[in-house]
């Protein structure tokens, strides 16, 4: 049965949404994604939708279209409902059933479950692959699994808006995973939460976390040292590297202020934070240690690879996280990493031996972490070579055998195809 199901061709549609994706490096994953469909032969095309201008444009590149969907404005509360149904009624024009084509939809957003029933509507022989990538819920609690459960438990009239409000998307989500005919989790815990929380079958969930290519190339002192002096860095300085949206949620007001305490002791080291956000807010909470914290802003990947190559330590320490690819991408480049403990973080990080965890404390609904248990990690791997080269070892070997893209491109492949 399997075997004749190999032998069919198979085509992926591969969609994103533009009004949330780039923020939770669902980019990233379909350039992977991308990389494993060329390699397997397998024939796909790209969909945005809410996506951006007035018009539905195409493009085509090296034979995989792709199709831009603009967002539309809604006049009533039925809205997404026609938003959806139209996806399906435009896409017809692209895409046609073919007797010996498996087609295949691949969504990479939750929330949409009016879109599930609008293709499956209107391509009832295609099969549709869901990933969550994020979760509304962990965003809007800071990833709090408790304080879901007890919103979810209280009756509804004792319910605040918001809360409401979540409920409404937490069960949008359900009955989104209740219509596809595969999800993907790419972290244990989020599939934890959903079967915990809600009525799910088991048979058609998998976690396939995500990965990425291994472009790690070890690099000698003098060419380390020569990137330095690109971005006028000194050899002595020792380089404490985030890389990642400066957010809130993500820690960064706790890791500026471990590093306030850690300058007393070390005053070679220098913060850079490689990202985008509230510059103003977070320069305040800088202030006393502006010449050794760095912003950088947004920067290509090119350069993001530079910091890496530097770096002595790299931190991740997020209040929540869904998985954690920045965190990948350093043990990728053999870097000793501090992380916290939240969702896919502690699934990600072996504690003392891939990395040094942190814990999320609790303090009633509030999430955060503490910059004294912050700066007592990092000041580990400072003080002890031996710890911060077995720790980025351990790190880098974590890396191979666990997000390193061939074992994703196996277990994504036979999915397509035994679907």
């Amino acid at each position: 049965m399997i075997v004749s199901k190999i032998m069919k061709r198979t085509k992926v549609y591969i969609f994103n949404s533009l009004c949330r994706g780039s923020l939770y490096g669902i980019g990233t994953y379909i350039r992977e994604l991308q990389s494993t469909l060329d390699k397997a032969k397998i024939e796909y095309g790209i969909i945005y939708i809410y996506g951006t201008g007035k018009f539905v444009t195409t493009s085509d590149e090296a034979g995989h279209i792709t199709i831009n969907i603009p967002k539309a404005q809604y006049l009533n509360k039925n809205g997404s409902k026609y938003y959806a149904r139209n996806i399906s009624f435009l896409l017809r024009e692209f895409i046609q059933e073919e007797k010996d084509v498996d087609l295949i939809f691949h969504l990479n957003f939750m929330g949409e479950p009016n879109l599930v029933a609008a293709l499956k509507k209107e391509f009832p022989k295609s099969k549709i692959v869901l990933v969550a990538h994020y979760t509304n819920w962990s965003f809007n609690l800071k990833g709090d699994e408790g304080q879901l459960g007890r919103i979810l438990r209280k009756p509804a009239k004792y319910r605040s808006e918001q809360e409401q409000n979540l409920c409404k998307a937490f069960k949008a989500d359900l009955k989104m995973i209740r219509k596809v005919d595969r999800f993907i989790c790419v972290a244990q815990h989020t599939l934890r939460t959903y079967q915990k929380y809600g009525t799910i079958d088991t048979d058609k969930c998998v976690v396939i976390n995500n990965a990425l290519t291994d472009s790690f190339h070890h690099l000698e002192d003098q060419e380390k040292n020569a990137i330095r002096e690109k971005y006028y860095i000194s050899s002595e300085e020792q380089v404490l590297l985030y890389a990642g949206r400066l957010d809130p949620d993500k820690g960064v007001g706790a890791l500026i202020q471990a590093f306030g305490i850690l300058k007393k002791n070390y005053p070679w080291l220098h913060l850079y934070l490689l990202g985008e956000g509230d510059y103003n807010h977070w320069l305040r909470i800088a202030e006393g240690n502006w010449s050794q914290i760095t912003f950088t802003g947004k920067l290509d990947k090119e350069k993001v690879q530079d910091f890496y190559d530097i770096a002595n330590i790299g931190v991740v320490c997020s209040l929540h996280e869904a998985f954690g690819l920045t965190a990948v991408e350093m043990m990728m480049n053999q870097l000793p990493i501090v992380v916290s403990d939240a969702g896919g973080l502690d699934e990600i990080v072996e504690d003392e031996i891939s990395g040094l965890k942190v814990h999320v404390e609790k303090s009633e609904d509030k999430r955060s972490i503490s910059p004294q248990s912050l700066a007592s990690q990092i000041s580990r791997l400072l003080d002890d070579m031996s710890l911060s080269r077995r720790i980025a070892e351990g790190a880098r070997k974590r890396f191979l055998e666990n997000y390193e893209i061939t074992d994703y491109s196996t277990k994504m492949v036979e999915l397509y195809q035994t679907i």
